[in-house]
């Protein structure tokens, strides 16, 4: 199991690495990164000052935390595109050849590209978490029960993988 995830690695190196030069993939990442959350701070604190002169602040003890998962799944929405082009991309720069010609099992080549697609906006998504975290608790003084954060990075990891997953089977499919 080892050396298929060392092979494994080495796609997904490449992968990021590739990702990494492209400015249409950097760009969006760091906005859904930095400000998305930024943003969603500004709507959690105008969101309880309008509650608030109602006194109905059950609401925006709800919203904040809805707001946090929505931070989360944003920069996930950058992994679709990365993982529709990760097989057509090599179809259409005719790479695709060579690297099914390599020593690498079909397990491996999936494996390494749906890693290099899934670590970066699941890395930007857990920032952007942060991010909106540290401004919520500066803004309004609101800091989430250790299960609510577990939760949220848990269903933020699942639902990464899963789009990412089909969308990579897609992509080896498309023509």
């Amino acid at each position: 199991m080892m050396h298929n995830l060392q092979k494994a690695l080495i796609i997904t190196r490449r992968e990021v690495r590739d990702q990494l030069r492209d400015w249409r993939i950097i760009v969006p990442i760091l906005v859904l990164t930095l400000f998305f959350p930024g943003l969603m701070n500004f709507t959690a604190q105008q969101v309880i000052n309008y509650v608030e002169r109602f006194d109905a602040g059950l609401i925006g003890d709800r919203l904040i935390p809805f707001l946090l998962m929505v931070v989360g799944f944003f920069p996930i929405s950058v992994s679709l595109v990365l993982a529709l082009e990760s097989f057509v991309g090599e179809k259409e720069r005719q790479s695709i050849e060579p690297l099914l010609c390599s020593p690498l099992t079909n397990f491996q080549l999936y494996l390494g590209k749906l890693l290099a697609v899934v670590v970066p906006p699941l890395g930007a998504s857990y920032i952007g978490i942060i991010v909106y975290l540290v401004g919520v608790y500066r803004q309004v003084g609101w800091t989430p029960e250790p299960i609510l954060i577990t939760q949220v990075v848990l269903l933020t990891t699942v639902q990464a993988i899963l789009m990412v997953s089909g969308a990579v089977v897609i992509s080896v499919q498309a023509t």
